[in-house]
């Protein structure tokens, strides 16, 4: 009973959001999504057509219409009503604004859209079939537009909204010099003709509503001027109307073409991104590719070199940029080509997970996890630690937007140390790092093994520093507070490793260089305070992206192997 019960919220999750999707998306490769699409919009059309059809006196006075148009009604409302609910039951897994149950709902509920459709359901059920706005839901019929590219990017409704928001400025301008105008014709129409037409211009506001008339291109109202000095400004203001209407109108037609420029500009960026991220799906050497097969390893290419990308792919420089631009899961990083360069000489792609605010977070069942700060800061620190979970199978998090040396001040925040993992978040704490801090501890509890993968310099001697709780130089013997229940166990990986790691000619140490007693650190937080039991792996920048792809690929094994030998066998939490 109790295993009937665990599994039923997970997938009661699965479902709602499943319907969120087939609900609120628009993918032309999901098949159930598009038929309820083609279902609403075969409704809908079913509607706006016999809505015509009853305004047509010879079909109307048709008993046997009229009763199909009752029946047809009252079962497309009964259609709309079971969409709506399902609509507001799933919008709590369909984004961050609607997860709250009560909140969120009613927050989804009060939506332009969501109150289109509460409208025209409510006035069938109020006023009766004779009296319905279903003819309000052809609204939905913009979506139509949506299958045209991904994520929206063709909305009709999107596109008018950035062409206001992108010429607001422009806009502002517009009015309020046609607003000056018409308030100066208007001031100058009463002067001149509040003699001669008393009983009609009594007041400002005939002047005024006569002046926007004319200027606007609309019939004037109230009266025509008489005088050869008012007939000569009627004559200007008609031919300033041009202008005043056609000024904005230009402005958002403008606007409006645009953006569908640059929604088509990034439906070709956005394929082009999905190509280089296929790129990664394979090492570019056989013999890498063979002992990745050998080791058993699924691992994506650690990067691709910009020129490689622009050679084999046939893409331009620019191509490649705006590619990049329109995925948030990979990225252009400089980097030396060897380790003896003096400068970052070399242009190359990455490609990682971005699911979140922070960067990656795989969920993995099990009591392990692969936690990496330094992403973002060093190339190839992210692979390496994503590989090493993917072999562990083991949860995985990776800040990859943030770092202390980034150029821009938001994206200047450290993860790896910071006094913030013992305080409250809250006021301008960065929204990025609270979710960092709210899925590490929800995710990881008392007695699990996380494993936290960070960098050295490549001009340390060992390829690796084992560290657990030590005080810089102290021997791994001796550590008085180690950050793991049984420390034995962590000599006995250390021991283990470094063996296997003097067979490949990569040397090993522990606290010889490092300390790892600083309280701010994440390794000694998810110690302290989630009661973790934390290893932390020091790779050396010179193993991350100077050495061999087989001595690379051959350490991530060996650690996974030793870590599983070492460490109790994971099981399902």
């Amino acid at each position: 009973m109790k295993q009937r019960g665990a599994n039923f919220f997970p997938a009661y999750q699965r479902t709602r959001s499943r319907v969120n999707e087939v609900l609120s998306q628009s993918d032309k490769s999901d098949a159930v999504g598009v038929a309820f699409d083609v279902v609403l919009y075969l409704a809908i059309g079913m509607v706006l057509g016999l809505t015509w059809l009853n305004t047509l006196q010879v079909v109307h006075s048709s008993e046997s219409f009229r009763r199909f148009h009752h029946v047809a009604v009252i079962v497309v409302t009964g259609f709309f009503m079971a969409e709506y609910a399902l609509r507001l039951w799933s919008c709590t897994a369909g984004g961050k604004s609607f997860t709250h149950p009560l909140s969120g709902r009613i927050r989804f509920a009060l939506a332009p859209l969501q109150l289109i459709d509460a409208l025209a359901i409510a006035s069938v059920l109020i006023l009766g079939v004779s009296a319905n706005l279903l003819f309000l839901r052809a609204i939905r019929l913009f979506s139509v537009s949506e299958y045209m590219g991904g994520n929206g990017i063709y909305s009709p409704v999107q596109i008018l909204k950035r062409s206001i928001l992108n010429k607001k400025e422009e806009l502002v301008i517009t009015v309020f010099v046609s607003g000056t105008v018409i308030i100066l014709c208007a001031y100058a129409i009463f002067y001149i003709e509040k003699d001669f037409q008393p009983e009609s211009i009594t007041s400002l506001t005939p002047s005024i509503a006569w002046a926007f008339g004319v200027l606007t291109g609309s019939t004037p109202q109230g009266f025509e001027p008489v005088t050869g000095i008012g007939q000569l400004l009627y004559v200007s203001m008609t031919i300033m109307g041009v202008v005043i209407v056609g000024l904005p109108v230009g402005i958002i037609t403008g606007g409006f073409i645009q953006e569908i420029e640059l929604a088509k500009a990034s439906e070709e960026a956005q394929k082009k991104a999905a190509l280089i991220r296929r790129s990664f799906g394979i090492e570019d050497k056989i013999p890498v590719r063979k002992l990745l097969k050998s080791l058993g390893i699924d691992a994506h290419r650690r990067v691709l070199d910009f020129d490689v990308a622009m050679a084999r792919l046939q893409f331009s420089s620019e191509d490649i940029f705006d590619a990049v631009a329109s995925d948030p899961g990979l990225r252009i990083r400089a980097g030396r080509q060897s380790k003896d360069s003096l400068h970052e000489d070399n242009l190359h792609i990455e490609e990682f997970t971005a699911n979140t605010l922070f960067g990656g977070f795989i969920k993995r069942a099990g009591r392990m996890h692969v936690v990496c700060t330094q992403s973002c800061g060093d190339a190839g620190a992210g692979h390496y630690s994503r590989t090493l979970s993917n072999v562990l199978g083991a949860s995985y998090y990776s800040n990859e937007f943030f770092s202390s040396g980034e150029l821009l001040p938001d994206r200047q925040f450290n993860f790896a140390t910071n006094p913030l993992y013992h305080e409250s978040c809250g006021g301008d704490v960065s929204s990025a790092y609270v979710e960092w801090k709210h899925t590490l501890e929800e995710n990881i509890t008392p007695g699990n093994y996380v494993f936290y993968v960070g960098t050295a310099s490549a001009s340390r001697l060992a390829a690796l520093h084992v560290l657990f709780g030590g005080v810089k130089g102290v021997a791994p013997e001796a550590v008085a507070a180690p950050t793991l229940d049984f420390p034995e166990h962590v000599l006995n990986f250390y021991r283990a490793v470094s063996v296997r790691f003097n067979e490949m000619d990569l040397s090993v140490g522990t606290h010889e260089d490092f300390a790892n007693v600083n309280p701010n650190h994440v390794s000694l937080f998810m110690r302290q305070v989630l009661r973790a039991n934390v290893v932390s792996l020091i790779v050396s920048v010179e193993l991350l992206q100077f050495r061999p792809a087989d001595l690379y690929y051959r350490s991530i094994k060996c650690l996974a192997d030793e870590v599983l030998a070492a460490f109790p066998s994971p099981v399902s939490s």
